[in-house]
């Protein structure tokens, strides 16, 4: 246990490598009084000074009264020279082989000694209960490790901390672990650390050929020394200002060497490999010759209905004359086309409606000659049928009469039946009949046509396909 101001000038140098995981220490093993102004100072040649006032003589009277309670006041200034005396320490440490020559050069060029100084007290800061707890100070001086002091170089320190925890978010390591690497090496080691990391956490080492990696370290390097010697313009300042004014300046400087980072890696990225698709030639394909066939369209029910169309004048024209179908005189006589206009027969009484033969040898009937006048007046006049022939109409079942059979085709009219068709034959009937037949009716007494040869087997057929007109559906 140190009980001790001097025993404990002797362990606090291994305390401090101890702690820090250094490979050596500088410090020579003397301890000297500091000048006026100087609270410590770690000589190049190993050296240790001390101010006496602020340094030796507090912790002096710690050991006096070992164990007693003290205020918060004595209990910071106790505090405040441990600090010093572990700063100064870490300033002597360094790998194996490190000399202060070295140190010593290295400290003097641009951002050298910001970078050294504000490392140093940040750590320092950063470990000072594990510092107090290896030296047993908190058993000499209890409640110690629970006082906070700020710390000094308000100009270095925020900008050191926001350069490490940048460091630390791009290699992957733990918080602080930056910061504590970087204290094991004196000035001469600490940038080149650095830019290592910086360097080594981008993808520059798969890009940038061995011949070209020099320079760009060179020049990262040469931007972040020139942006920390910028800032020991804020060290005469007070230290709320000055720090405000470090850490904005240790941004920008982010962000400058992020944006040099991630061009020089674009500038090294090869282009992507190009697709090289090797397709066949398009070829025009051979012609094929069909043999193009002619469809006789079929005119269908619905097709053949002729939809009346619309003049000018917002008037329908006239419908178009269907043409007569062409038949043999073996198959089947000439028939009168159906009207334009299906009529309707009201049904009767046979008595009023069954009409005798024509005159002319050619079935006709007339049920209501006086109703049916205004729609056989507008009905289409047709030729006539050959003489001796009997006609029907295509469509019986249109006037609402139904096909004879040849057992009532032959059978003879009621008596009434003749006396009415024979009080039918006046010209007035005589029109009715033949605009109803589709022929035109007679204005002139015309000779009697000469009679045809006899075809008793024509006229036979024509009166077994004649409809029974003198019976009514």
């Amino acid at each position: 246990m140190i009980d001790s101001l001097e025993r404990l000038l002797e362990q606090h140098a291994w305390a401090a490598l101890r702690i820090s995981g250094a490979e050596q220490s500088a410090w020579n093993g003397q301890i000297i009084e500091a000048d006026d102004g100087v609270l410590g100072l770690a000589h190049w040649d190993g050296t240790l000074h001390l101010d006496r006032d602020f340094i030796l003589d507090p912790l002096q009277d710690l050991y006096r009264r070992p164990g007693e309670s003290r205020t918060d006041a004595e209990l910071t200034r106790c505090r405040d020279a441990l600090l010093t005396l572990l700063h100064e320490q870490s300033h002597f440490l360094g790998p194996a082989g490190a000399t202060q020559e070295a140190a010593h050069a290295a400290f003097k060029l641009p951002g050298g000694r910001p970078l050294e100084e504000g490392v140093a007290e940040a750590w320092a800061h950063d470990h000072l209960d594990d510092y107090l707890r290896e030296l047993e100070i908190d058993k000499v001086a209890p409640g110690i490790v629970d006082i906070r002091t700020e710390p000094s170089y308000a100009a270095f320190v925020p900008a050191v901390r926001l350069f490490t925890a940048h460091l630390d978010r791009q290699t992957g390591a733990p918080p602080g672990e930056t910061l504590h690497l970087l204290n094991r090496q004196t000035a001469e080691g600490q940038w080149p650390m650095a830019i290592a990391l910086i360097y080594n956490s981008t993808r520059l080492p798969d890009l940038v050929p061995s011949t070209d990696e020099p320079p760009i370290r060179h020049h990262l390097e040469e931007t972040l020394r020139n942006s920390f010697k910028s800032l020991e313009l804020y060290e005469p300042f007070p230290r709320g200002f000055a720090a405000s004014r470090s850490h904005a300046a240790t941004t920008r400087l982010l962000t400058t060497l992020h944006q040099s980072l991630t061009t020089t890696e674009h500038h090294h990225t090869p282009p992507p490999p190009r697709t090289h698709l090797h397709l066949p030639p398009p070829t025009v394909p051979t012609p094929t010759r069909r043999r193009l066939t002619t469809r006789t369209p079929t005119a269908s029910p619905a097709s053949t209905t002729q939809t009346p169309l619309i003049s000018s004048a917002g008037r329908t024209p006239p419908p178009t004359p269907t043409p007569l179908p062409t038949a043999s005189a073996t198959n089947a006589p000439h028939s009168i086309p159906k009207p334009p206009r299906a009529i309707q027969a009201t049904p009767t009484s046979p008595s009023t409606t069954a009409m005798p033969p024509s005159p002319l040898g050619v079935a006709t009937a007339n049920p209501q000659p006086d109703d049916l006048a205004p729609a056989l007046a507008s009905t289409t006049a047709m030729s006539p049928a050959p003489l001796g022939v009997a006609t029907t109409d295509p469509q019986p079942h249109v006037l609402g009469l139904a096909p004879t059979s040849p057992a009532t085709a032959a059978q003879p009219a009621p008596a009434h039946h003749e006396q009415r068709a024979a009080s039918t034959h006046s010209p007035q009937a005589a029109a009715i009949h033949h605009a109803f037949a589709g022929l035109t009716p007679p204005t002139a007494r015309a000779p009697a046509p000469p009679d045809p040869p006899p075809q008793p087997a024509a006229t036979n057929t024509a009166r077994q396909l004649e409809p029974d007109l003198r019976t009514l559906s």
